[in-house]
């Protein structure tokens, strides 16, 4: 088994991956799952369930969001929020 991840928007036409993909499509090889972007406040929701809280400032969210350009796994989006007093965002990877 091979999990693999990409964006969809950075797999330009010459990318050497693109062939690759289209043919594991193609074959029936590849179970493809598309994650769509996350809004600001499910941003907010997985914030609050990591530190077991409600009480996120708009700002946090709006701040993390456009950190992690919406992305569910962005691995290093969390690292700048000391500024907002949060000082235990887990990094996974």
């Amino acid at each position: 088994m091979v999990l693999a991840t990409y964006r969809n928007d950075e797999l330009h036409r010459r990318h050497p991956l693109r062939p690759t993909v289209q043919g594991w499509r193609r074959a029936g090889f590849a179970d493809i799952l598309e994650l769509q972007e996350i809004s600001e406040n499910e941003v907010g929701d997985v914030i609050s369930a990591i530190f077991d809280t409600n009480d996120l400032s708009g700002d946090l969210m709006h701040f993390m969001h456009k950190r992690s350009e919406g992305n569910r796994a962005k691995k290093d989006a969390g690292r700048p929020a000391t500024r907002f007093g949060v000082h235990a965002l887990p990094v996974y990877g």
